[in-house]
């Protein structure tokens, strides 16, 4: 028996590596890339995907959303962890007509078919397609997804339809459950890329503009993507759509592509001749120094803990000192970062910032531990500061060991 387990031991980790490696050649193109470039990339490996017929769908249902019990997966009635009010069986429950709750199951176009106008090949497009009650997919309609403050109805498992309670949002929406949200933001960052530049026509509303999400949505998602990771739920029906259409999900893959397609950033950071005050703006692949700053003299890089330590690369929240032959500037690309959580200890710190420009009185300091106009930073000489800029390094100094945090102030949210 113990040479048996080592054997189904080695197959599975023969078979991650395999998996990995192919899903890494897959990917290739999008390697090291952010924003639109990445989305692009992603578009290329991904479109001209194999196209279904729409009568075809009931029957690849039964390959994509099924669950361990045979039944139909449907995330509009069933309850994770939980007993479900009714469940149902391929073929035998298809739709047909309905009145209420329970009665079939039919397909439902989580990104409305309305805002394509019902073309093809997203009509039939498996990765935004979902097998659903009919009741509720009806009561659904067409709305956007949002969360729901006062409900005019909800489903036996929770789902609500009523006003918009998110934050520059109105109207009316649908909400799914918790524990299915991340699985609809990740089928629309999806749909957004599959679809990118081939939205001619398609429908504008304070979600989309075409296949384009907007701002309002992509926040919105971005909390359901976080919130409700990649399930083993979403990864077995990517295979299984992977081995239908010939297409894969890339934010399933690669959840870290939602990040770097939409909170990717590039930012401006100028160097003075001699030495500079100098922090990492933005979450990048490569921290390094030489990466990050060029132009820079070899081995000058700084922290500062009690004393001077010599470093190679560059954490975000770290002020360091850096010296540059000339001056000049360098381009920072990378991930935006919208909240730094720092410790400090008792008397000087180096510090840095967020990815955006920030008062110091914004600066969360719940121990009280930054005497006053004790904020410095250095430009040939060292002067005092009233916002901390993306990109350079500060002191700080500290009456004792604790947190303060750095965030984007919720007005700017």
């Amino acid at each position: 028996m113990k040479n048996f387990n080592i054997i189904i031991g080695l197959f599975l980790f023969l078979q991650f590596s395999v998996g990995t490696e192919i899903l890494d050649d897959y990917y290739q193109s999008a390697e090291g890339l952010y924003g639109e470039e990445l989305q692009i990339a992603l578009y290329e490996i991904i479109n001209d995907h194999n196209s279904q017929s729409n009568s075809s769908l009931w029957i690849h249902f039964q390959s994509t959303d099924k669950k361990s019990n045979g039944k139909v997966w449907d995330m509009y009635s069933d309850i994770p962890d939980g007993t479900p009010p009714y469940e149902f069986t391929f073929v035998t429950d298809q739709c047909g007509n309905y009145s209420q709750e329970g009665d079939c199951y039919n397909r439902e176009h989580s990104w409305p078919s309305s805002w394509f106008n019902n073309n093809y090949p997203m009509k039939t497009d498996l990765f935004h397609l979902y097998p659903t009650d009919g009741y509720v997919n009806n009561r659904r309609a067409n709305y956007p997804f949002g969360e729901v403050g006062t409900s005019t109805w909800m489903s036996e498992n929770g789902s609500k339809v009523g006003n918009c309670s998110y934050q520059n949002c109105e109207g009316t929406v649908f909400e799914p459950i918790d524990e299915y949200k991340g699985d609809f933001a990740r089928t629309y960052f999806y749909m957004s890329t599959r679809y990118f530049g081939e939205d001619s026509g398609w429908d504008e509303n304070q979600m989309v503009d075409g296949a384009e999400l907007k701002p309002l949505a992509v926040n919105l998602l971005m909390v359901w993507h976080e919130s409700d990771p990649v399930s083993e739920k979403e990864l077995n029906r990517n295979e299984a759509v992977f081995e239908i259409q010939g297409n894969r999900n890339p934010y399933i893959d690669h959840p870290e592509y939602v990040d770097r397609v939409w909170r990717a950033a590039t930012i401006n950071v100028v160097s003075l001749v001699n030495w500079n005050m100098v922090g990492l703006p933005l979450a990048v692949d490569d921290p390094s120094y030489q990466t990050i700053f060029p132009s820079s003299v070899g081995g000058t890089l700084y922290s500062y803990n009690s004393a001077y330590i010599p470093e190679t690369e560059l954490i975000q929240g770290n002020g360091y000192w850096l010296r540059f032959q000339e001056a000049g500037s360098v381009q920072i690309t990378g991930v935006e970062t919208d909240q730094l959580h720092i410790l400090l200890t008792e008397g000087w710190n180096m510090i840095s910032g967020i990815s955006s420009a920030i008062n110091v009185s914004n600066i969360i300091d719940p121990e009280d531990l930054i005497l006053p106009n004790s904020i410095y930073g250095f430009e040939t000489n060292y002067y005092s500061v009233n916002s901390i800029e993306p990109g350079k390094g500060y002191w700080v100094r500290s009456d004792g060991t604790g947190e303060i945090i750095i965030t984007v102030p919720a007005s700017r949210e």
